[in-house]
């Protein structure tokens, strides 16, 4: 059993591919904004060759042009800044001045298109409008840009989104402005506005969910579906015969005929169940997402010092010292906190960190009150475990033995040298009981508190400190290649202590 495990072992790691790092996030913007123009330019012509050419003159659509284009690339540099471990979400802010810009400069030739009438209507010659080029244009733009930024399986994922669907928004209005007919209507703009609004929401919430390992289904099936509608080259043919062919959103035209509204209606309904099975079924996944990501975190990376199992010393707590000494030299935080585990009345275990007191030849010393969970257990059952673990270093120390309480003089001075906030609340002894409101909390502590003031000499009778007095010790040296070091002490009736390496 054990050889074909090993050659199963061996074959896995065969396969192994490695992993490429990401992208610096400007290179990343380059590439996308990259396949933005390419696409938008192919788009553009095609649409141009069936009548939608000239551009506009106006110089607010410009201003609004040059805000967009801004958008777009503050906006994706964001996402993709966002979408890096340990990068601030402050960069969400990065497009904010761009978009104000864009959506004052809309603003205002919204408001001159409203007050000051085109002097010519702004037809277009083949049934293919602005509305068309936009989604077009957003629907590729969106699936790229989340594809780029699921390999990175970000964060904050609703966040990135948001910024993908503000960045393409941006690009795609942009695009939109030099195949724009000469004469804007004030109808267009907030045409533009609500397909900008949808592509922001639609990549906001699908593509969060995506960006979450969710169902690719969602945005891909809606945004064929829309992609497929939007650039058919001739909507007419889907007319019922004899009604209206002019386009939809030109102008101040009505919408379509209603042949071609129930058709279209029938489209976007599929597009819209697909859109929302998705989602289902993207819930659903979500519990994988998570599993996905636990896997890919690095554990044990290292390197670590070596560790001299032959070198230990006779008695545990010297090495224990010894370690203890290092990781706080090292600087880590709270090296000094520690898991301490007991077995509750019907059996199960429990555990919870405490801070350890002291290290003598009576055992590791904590300190808690003899009403709470931990004391009424280790009246009942007085054995304990401790675990103490140093990530930086790699090492970990797990002990298990008898608990005793020490002596009164010992547990009041402890009692006295807590801060009084601790004080407070261990005079209250209602530790783990129902908290019915923050109100009596605070009531509570600002009573004990006066009574400290009272009589700084004040103790609590319950408050007691405990000693592990451990008759087993292990030390756990990690090793990157998980060949770990193992030594275990154990206590002999004469009092002496056996060591052994154990396997890994």
């Amino acid at each position: 059993m054990d050889t074909r495990h090993d050659r199963l072992v061996e074959e896995l790691a065969g396969r192994l591919q490695p992993v490429r790092p990401l992208q610096d996030p400007a290179r990343r913007t380059a590439l996308w904004l990259g396949a933005a123009l390419a696409i938008g330019l192919v788009l553009a012509t095609r649409l141009a060759m069936i009548g939608l050419d000239g551009r506009g003159d106006q110089a607010d659509i410009w201003l609004a042009a040059l805000g967009g284009a801004l958008t777009a690339v503050t906006a994706a540099y964001a996402a993709f800044a966002t979408s890096v471990p340990g990068r601030s979400p402050a960069w969400s802010l990065l497009p904010v001045p761009p978009a104000i810009l864009w959506i004052g400069a809309s603003g205002l030739g919204c408001l001159r298109a409203w007050f000051v009438p085109p002097a010519q209507s702004a037809e277009l010659h083949e049934p293919v409008h602005c509305l068309s080029f936009l989604v077009c244009v957003s629907v590729p733009l969106s699936l790229l840009i989340v594809a780029m930024l699921r390999r990175a399986c970000p964060l904050r994922p609703n966040l990135t989104a948001a910024l993908a669907g503000l960045a393409v928004a941006g690009a795609a209005a942009t695009l939109l402005v030099p195949f724009h007919p000469h004469e804007t209507t004030a109808t267009d703009l907030l045409v533009h506005a609500g397909v900008v609004a949808g592509v922001i929401g639609l990549n906001t919430l699908a593509g969060g969910r995506l960006l979450s390992r969710g169902s690719a289904w969602g945005l891909g099936s809606i945004s064929l579906a829309v992609w497929v509608e939007a650039c058919d080259p001739n909507p007419a043919s889907k007319f019922t015969a004899g009604v209206s062919d002019k386009p939809p959103f030109v102008g101040d035209r009505a919408i379509t005929a209603p042949g071609d509204l129930q058709s279209r209606q029938l489209d976007y309904s599929l597009s819209a169940g697909w859109f929302a099975l998705s989602c289902r079924r993207a819930m659903s996944e979500r519990s994988m997402s998570l599993k996905e990501r636990l896997r890919g975190l690095k554990s044990l990376a290292g390197p670590f010092a070596p560790f001299d199992a032959g070198a230990t010393p006779d008695d545990p707590r010297g090495l224990f010292e010894t370690w203890l000494s290092e990781a706080i030299d090292r600087g880590i935080p709270e090296a000094h906190a520690m898991t301490l585990s007991t077995v509750d009345e019907q059996g199960y275990p429990d555990a919870r960190v405490l801070i350890l007191k002291n290290v003598d030849a009576d055992g590791w010393h904590f300190a808690s009150t003899t009403l709470s969970p931990k004391g009424r257990q280790i009246a009942a059952r007085p054995r304990a475990a401790l675990t103490f673990y140093w990530q930086p270093l790699g090492r970990q120390v797990r002990l298990r033995g008898p608990v005793v309480e020490m002596g009164r003089e010992i547990c009041e001075a402890d009692f006295l040298a807590r801060p009084i906030g601790s004080r407070a609340g261990a005079l209250l002894a209602r530790q783990s009981d129902v908290l019915v409101s923050d109100a009596a909390l605070d009531a509570g502590l600002a009573e004990q508190r006066r009574r400290i003031e009272a009589d700084p000499s004040t103790v609590s009778p319950t408050w007691a400190v405990y000693a592990v007095k451990p008759d087993e010790v292990e030390f756990w040296q990690a090793d990157e290649e998980r060949r770990h070091t193992r030594v275990r002490y154990r206590q002999e009736h004469h009092g002496g202590w056996t060591r052994v390496r154990l396997w890994p």
